[in-house]
């Protein structure tokens, strides 16, 4: 059985048109994360992550909080999520940007 979890994360602010998706991307192969990341129509971007540890996810989180350089981030809701979505996303080769 896998320990492997995943959370929603929509995460509002400055956050579109400023490198954001890339950025998340960036950040999620560094530190291992599957999942993947799009603009919402609304303005905010939705990110879908697979963690490995609450450590991991940490140090994402901080660095997602963080953003690129002309990015904002207000705040991030979370929701966690079933095992269904962590089987969708655990054997992806890297993180995505979804469109």
């Amino acid at each position: 059985m896998s320990d492997k979890f995943a959370v929603r994360y929509v995460v509002v602010g400055r956050v579109q048109g400023v490198g954001f998706r890339d950025y998340t991307r960036k950040q999620a192969n560094r530190y291992g994360v599957k999942g993947q990341v799009r603009n919402l129509p609304d303005g905010n971007v939705e990110i879908i992550a697979v963690f490995e540890s609450p450590e991991q996810q940490r140090t994402f989180e901080k660095k997602i909080q963080e953003g690129p350089r002309l990015s904002r981030v207000l705040r991030m809701e979370k929701t966690d999520l079933t095992g269904t979505e962590v089987l969708l996303y655990e054997n992806q080769e890297e993180f995505e940007i979804t469109y």
